[in-house]
């Protein structure tokens, strides 16, 4: 998943580098992890939450974001099942 918070349609500047979200799984049918990082990257081998089958799970993340103010979110682990991701804006850091 991609999400694309800052911009000519948003309040969030398009000199935006990173951002912090309050991400948030409900209703995962496996145990998994997810992973934000900058769109168009390599997913890095880190998550930034961690869940378990049926409950609802929140972290703060800090995430760098692509030139473009993109971030992707990547679902994974052995049994990582789907899974509905909440991606909450908190702040952001910019150039200008």
């Amino acid at each position: 998943m991609t999400v694309s918070p800052a911009g000519s349609n948003s309040s969030i500047p398009g000199s935006t580098t990173a951002f912090v979200f309050n991400t948030t799984v409900t209703e995962p049918t496996g145990a998994g992890f997810i992973t934000a990082y900058p769109t168009g990257g390599s997913v890095p081998n880190v998550s930034n939450l961690n869940y378990t089958p049926g409950l609802t799970i929140a972290n703060l993340a800090q995430v760098a974001a692509n030139s473009e103010g993109q971030v992707s979110f990547y679902n994974g682990g052995a049994e990582a099942g789907s899974t509905q991701l909440i991606v909450d804006p908190f702040g952001y850091y910019a150039t200008s």
